[in-house]
This record gives structure tokens, C-alpha cells and sequence, in this order.
């Protein structure tokens, strides 16, 4: 479909109807990975008491050549964003236990430490 974009001329309504069918899609695709990560947020604060957020280094992550696509399109940092307010007003919502969030440093991990 970009494609079709691209063979067009210049200018033309037809390119103009090209770039409109492929913003569509594309925003389709981007309204559904958002419903998905707000859908999985939720779940996670309803079914958990804490939420520990490790804090990845997906650019070192992305040099590996196999997982790199796999990595990007995780979105992580777009769930960690929606995890957070979330928790704040889960938290508030009748239970005062609630669920927490913690993000510990990264000389915590094992995967680091190599333990």
C-alpha cells in the first residue's frame, strides 16, 4: 500500500487518495496496539498487589539482530507509561492496600549482576 503511494504522481489526487488510505491503516494499527497495551495495563493491576518495572536498556537490547523487530514493536515503554497513572488510581479506588509500583536500579537485576 506505500507503494502505491510512491508510484503516484506528484501532486495528483490519486497520491492524495493513496496517503489517506495509508494513514488510515496505519493509525488503525496504532489505535489497536494502544487498546492491547491499555486492555494488558488493567489486567495487570487487577490481578497483582505489586508491580515491579524493571528498567530496560532496549537499546542494547535492539543490537541483537534476531529480536530487534520483536523488541521494537514491544512498545515497553508505552506499557510502563500506562502502568503508572493506573496504579495511582487503582490504588485510590476503595482498597487502601491498593497495588504499588516499584522500579528498583538497575544494579538490582540478575541480569546484570549476573547472578
Amino acid at each position: 500500500m506505500i507503494r502505491a503511494v510512491g508510484v503516484r504522481r506528484v501532486g495528483s489526487n490519486n497520491r492524495a487518495k493513496a496517503r489517506l488510505k495509508v494513514a488510515r491503516v496505519h493509525a488503525r494499527i496504532a489505535d489497536r496496539r494502544r487498546d492491547h497495551l491499555h486492555k494488558l495495563s488493567t489486567r495487570i493491576i487487577r490481578e497483582n498487589q505489586t508491580v515491579v518495572i524493571e528498567d530496560l536498556s532496549v537499546r542494547n537490547m535492539v543490537r541483537n539482530h534476531s529480536l530487534a523487530r520483536a523488541i521494537s514493536d514491544a512498545a515497553w515503554s508505552e506499557l510502563r507509561r500506562q502502568l503508572e497513572p493506573a496504579v495511582r488510581d487503582h490504588r485510590g479506588a476503595g482498597d487502601p492496600a491498593g497495588t504499588r509500583t516499584s522500579v528498583p536500579d538497575q544494579s538490582t537485576y540478575s541480569s546484570v549482576t549476573g547472578r
